[in-house]
């Protein structure tokens, strides 16, 4: 005999629940003042040495763009030497905390980890991450603070995240169509 059923009302299992230790992170540790980017991710850029940093204030996204060493506000992620894949710690300048610890509703006194999304356009590829899904590390802890939207269930409803507004703007900002911005290159993830 068979049986139909709905997904929609199912919870979809949040990332928070797994291991992320083969993806690119981002850690953004205000208490420092540095950021950087863990070996995965380097690995997953092979040819990024230095990169650009893009911040998108409306979608609260920061990308990593491949560049030359000679472009202007190119910024060094990968350090020298022997291992390649050595992530480089940037110190940035109290202006930048100024200007993300609003943006992101962040504290001064926690670290944060995000997990990143590879987006591919043409010859290039880029890594994008989502600053509302920040893991947060109060202060002298090791383990994250599991994020509100999570606690006391696996995660939102099949129906809600498929009709999440904001994810899909994020699809469509991600999906740019090489006929729209002729000479630039369109991302899918």
């Amino acid at each position: 005999m068979t049986e139909t059923f709905s997904v929609s009302r199912d919870e979809v299992m949040s990332g928070e629940y797994f291991s992320h230790a083969n993806e690119p992170m981002l850690t953004i540790n205000p208490v420092r003042k540095i950021i950087y980017i863990n070996a995965i991710g380097l690995k997953r850029l092979p040819d990024m040495d230095y990169v650009l940093l893009l911040i998108s204030h409306e979608d609260k996204r920061l990308s990593i763009y491949p560049c030359d060493s000679g472009e202007q506000h190119a910024v060094r992620l990968r350090s020298g030497g022997k291992s390649r894949n050595k992530p480089r710690q940037v110190r940035c300048r109290e202006e930048f905390w100024d200007n993300i610890l609003p943006l992101t509703g962040w504290k001064n006194d926690s670290r944060y980890r995000l997990i990143g999304y590879i987006a591919k356009g043409g010859i290039d590829t880029i890594i994008a991450f989502d600053l509302t899904s920040a893991e947060v590390f109060a202060p002298g802890e090791r383990a994250s603070d599991i994020p509100e939207n999570v606690q006391g269930h696996f995660g939102g409803t099949f129906e809600e995240l498929r009709n999440n507004p904001l994810i899909k703007r994020a699809e469509k900002d991600i999906k740019i169509q090489l006929e729209e911005t002729e000479g630039e290159s369109g991302y899918e993830n």
